[in-house]
This record gives structure tokens, sequence and C-alpha cells, in this order.
């Protein structure tokens, strides 16, 4: 067979069909493993909004240690995939923290963000002094980037929140550090290819003088990478206003939304469908005693009137509690507080049910040949 129809062919593969197929011949395994088929590769299924193939998504389990002498000295995350070993990270920046920390590891400590064209970003919340890892699990491929000046020794920071993203070709990240004394929150960009860290200033004034009382990313549907959200309590004197820090990763500003003022009694969450739509999931209070009833389920859709964002209703779901785990490509789960998670299905566009919380943490991961 011709060559370049060979390659074309394998282009639309999913990509852990290609890691098997590279054990064929030698020249399957040139093909796969060359670098222009890797970057043909992530265009083809990364750019191509059109091509959403389940074949390409699947979870990894993530597994932090829960012993409090290894979790003193330090920590250890490890990525598996049909319980084998894809890697394992380790960091010894974590001495003295206190274990009223550790009801939800995931949640206070460590976030995992993406996957973001197969790149996944490890974070350490509390900890802002501990360096941000971005790997490839299938790859087996990690790296540590450099601790920024305020970091490095730092006590001026609290808390940390990271974003990745891709400006064509290649990786950046965002971190929002937290001021301790002022409570407003200090901007900081990489980038792969000066593998530095500068400090986002000029139109990215939008952070300063400003005072947030808690940030926390928004899930995405998109992995593309242009652009990374945060749900944010930004402090207006006496009073919290709610917002959404937009940042966009080719122009490198932020902007801020102003979001309607919530419900009371209620519990919710927002999901990015893409860069300027989002949709708001509101669940009734938390209640002990409901934790295998149906539970409503008010879904909102995002509109734009006048430069401002409200919310429209979409629709009313009773959504009934299963006692198996709902694991399937496309769908995010939405803590409803009662020891349950929500499962939305993205590409169907509907709720499909209520499960318990999963005592080991899954990421939904869509592979590539992108190098961290």
């Amino acid at each position: 067979m011709n060559t370049d129809v060979f390659t074309e062919i394998l282009l639309w593969l999913p990509f852990l069909s290609l890691l098997r197929f590279r054990a064929v011949c030698k020249l399957w395994r040139d093909i796969i493993s060359s670098q222009s088929f890797g970057k043909l590769h992530t265009q083809t299924h990364y750019t191509n909004t059109n091509n959403n193939n389940p074949d390409d998504t699947v979870y990894l389990q993530f597994s932090l240690p829960n012993d409090e002498v290894q979790l003193r000295n330090e920590l250890s995350i490890e990525l598996e995939y049909n319980e084998k070993s894809l890697m394992s990270y380790k960091s010894d920046h974590f001495n003295g923290l206190s274990l009223n920390y550790w009801d939800n590891i995931s949640d206070y400590l460590v976030r995992l963000h993406g996957p973001v064209r197969g790149l996944i970003c490890i974070n350490c919340n509390l900890k802002p002094e501990a360096p941000v890892a971005i790997c490839n699990p299938f790859l087996g491929l990690l790296k540590t980037l450099p601790l920024t000046t305020s970091c490095a020794g730092s006590n001026e920071e609290d808390y940390k929140a990271v974003a990745i993203g891709f400006d064509d070709e290649d990786y950046k990240v965002v971190q929002l550090l937290s001021c301790k004394k002022h409570r407003c929150l200090h901007g900081q960009l990489y980038k792969r290819r000066a593998d530095s860290w500068s400090e986002l200033t000029g139109e990215s004034v939008v952070l300063d003088n400003q005072e947030f009382d808690w940030v926390d990313p928004i899930q995405l549907r998109s992995r593309n990478g242009y652009f990374a959200h945060w749900r944010a309590n930004l402090l207006n004197g006496a009073s919290l206003k709610e917002v959404i820090l937009t940042f966009d990763m080719k122009n490198e500003v932020f902007q801020t939304i102003t979001l309607p003022e919530y419900e009371p009694d209620t519990l919710d969450h927002i999901f990015a469908e893409d860069e300027h739509s989002f949709l708001k999931f509101v669940l009734p209070h938390p209640c002990c005693n409901a934790f295998e009833d149906d539970k409503l389920v008010q879904v909102y859709e995002s509109i734009w009137i006048k430069s401002e964002l409200s919310w429209i209703p979409l629709m009313n779901v009773e959504v009934p509690f299963s006692q198996v785990p709902l694991l399937r490509a496309g769908c995010v789960f939405l803590d409803d507080g009662d020891g349950a998670e929500v499962v939305y299905d993205y590409c169907a566009r509907k709720l499909i049910g209520r499960h318990c919380v999963i005592p080991l943490a899954f990421v939904e991961y869509r592979g590539s040949f992108v190098s961290p």
C-alpha cells in the first residue's frame, strides 16, 4: 500500500490502538512513533470538533496513599488503567500538613486539571511551594515545572489554582496564587518554549486590587485547551459576588463574568460546554435522609443579554439512584452533597442517574502523542 494512504488511515484510528500497532512491524512503528505523525494525529483528533469518537476515551484510576506517616513525608500519586500502573508521581513538599486536610484529599490537596490534548496537570492546592507537574500517562512521560520566584521558599501564598491549555501547538500553564495578606490573586504563566514563568500584567490587571474569597476550577467539555475557567467568590465590601474567571490562552488575558445571585438552600455546579457557553445544575440542599431517593435536578443554560450572563431553564429531571457505578465515556460527575454523584452525559445532553461516590478517583482521559 502507498505509504501516504496508509498513514492517512492510521491518523483516524484511536490513540490506544496505535500504541498496540507499533508492535506489528518496524514500518508501522517508525510511522506511528515519528514526530510528524504525532503532530498530525493530535490535530486530527483535537482540532476537529466533529471527531468525538468514544473509542478514544478511557478512565484512569487516580490513587493516593492513606497512611499518615507516608503523607507526612511525601505524596505519591498513581495513575492506573485496567489495574496496571501507568506512572507515579512523588513529591516531598508536604511536610507539616495537618491531617485536618485529609477528609477528601483529591478535593483539598491534589487536583488533576485536564486532560487537555492528552496532558494532565498535577497541582497541590494547599502547598503553593510544591511544583506543578505535567504528564502524559500512556507515553509514561512526566515533567516537573520550575518553581516560580514567588513560590520558592515563600509563605505569602495561601493556595494556588492552575490550568493547562494550548496556543497552537505548544502548551501553557496558568496559575493563580492567593495572597494570604491581601486575599488578591497573582496570575503567572508558564510557556514550554521558554521553560519559565512570567507575571501576567497589562490587560490581566483584572486580578489586581480585588479580594477573592474562593477559587475553584470549572469542568470543561472541550479538550482543545484554548480557554480555562474558574468559579470564584469576589469580596465586594461586606458581601460576596460570584464570578467566572476566564483565561484566553492565545491572547493571554483574563475576563471576569459576573454571575446572577444563586438560589439559597441549593447546591449548584457549573459546567463549561465551550468557551462562552455554560450549564448550571441546581440540586436540592443536601439531606442525610435522601440518600437513595430520586432527586430533582434543575438544569439551566447560559444566555448573553447586553454583555451580561443570565440563566434560562433547560430541563427539570427526577434523577434515579443506581446501585451500579455509571462510568462511561462523555460524562461529568456532580457531587450532590449526600454521598452520591449526579451523572450528566454531555454528548447526549441528558442526566442519566446517580451513584455512590466512588472511593477511588477516576479521570476521563483521551490520549495523544504530545510530550510534556
